[in-house]
Parts: C-alpha cells; structure tokens; sequence
C-alpha cells in the first residue's frame, strides 16, 4: 500500500498527492493482490493550514482503485488539530470494486476510517464491499469548521454500516 507520514517537524507543511493508482490489485484492476492497508494517512502533529492531502480525482486519470487489502481501503489519522486553512480531500475514487466497478474485491476493513480531528472533503467515490463499514469517523470532530463532509458518494454493500460516526454503530 501506500503510507505518507509525517512524524516529526511539525512546524512544515504537510503535502500528498495520490492519484491514478491501483492499490491492492493486480495490474488489470481486477484481482485482489492485498496490502494491509491501502492508503495509510498520518500527521502525529497538528494539521495546520497549508497542509494539502488529495487522494484522487474526479478528472480524467485521477481516480485510484482501492480494493482487495486486508485492512482499511484509506486511514487517515491525526493527532491534533489547528486545520484552518487545511486541505483534505478523498474524491473520484473506486474503493472496494475493480476499476470496471462491476466486479466486488472489497476491503478486509473499513472503506475509509477518519481518526482524530480533522476537515476532510469525501465527494463522487464509490466505496462498497468493505468486510467492515463504508465509512467510518471516529473523531473527535473540530470545535471549528465543517468537520467531514460526505457529498456525492455512492456507499452500499458493506457489512457493516454504511456511514458510522463514532465507531458505535448506528447513530440516531
């Protein structure tokens, strides 16, 4: 899989970019060749602005299949959070299908599990077939700003919940 860390130099800005990929599959994007984790995601510091994670697309090439590993399609963990002015997005993704989107190789884990305080975008994915839940926030969320946006997603067939805030199940 792929794993972008930041644990140390705090005060630097923190920049990923992930796109075009086919990440727990064979080179056709129809066959399971498993990770642990897809995409691992972590800032041990505070996110802060000017940190810039994009994991996929929505424009031409810009997708990653997700699909097949053993774990979580996509982690993303940190440990506190100043993100004003912080950037991150999950979009255009396939997560837990082939790139054909016809063929289920789900995740072992969750689709996507957010951890900690964080901002993030999660917009035009499809993430299904996660032997856990679609997506998952665990929080906290921020005392400022937006949070996690879900926006155009199209989240079905996984074992557990599709959306799950908390990690606790069904939320009211």
């Amino acid at each position: 899989g792929i794993r972008v860390s930041r644990l140390a130099f705090p005060e630097t800005v923190f920049e990923a970019r992930i796109y075009g990929n086919l990440i727990g599959t064979d080179i056709t994007g129809q066959a399971a060749l498993p990770n642990i984790q897809g995409i691992r995601i972590e800032k041990q510091h505070a996110a802060s602005a000017g940190d810039y994670v994009k994991i996929g697309g929505t424009g031409v090439g810009e997708a990653n299949v997700i699909a097949g590993n053993t774990g979580d399609g996509i982690y993303v963990t940190t440990a506190t959070s100043d993100l004003v002015g912080a950037h991150f997005s999950i979009a255009g993704n396939v997560i837990g299908m082939d790139w054909t989107r016809t063929t289920p190789l789900g995740n072992g884990g969750n689709g996507i599990t957010f951890e900690g305080p964080l901002e993030a975008v999660v917009a035009d994915n499809v993430i299904s077939y996660s032997a856990g839940r679609g997506v998952s926030i665990l929080g906290p969320l921020t005392n400022h700003g937006r949070g996690v946006v879900l926006a155009r997603n199209e989240i079905y067939e996984n074992t557990l919940h599709g959306i799950d805030l908390g990690g606790n199940g069904r939320t009211s």
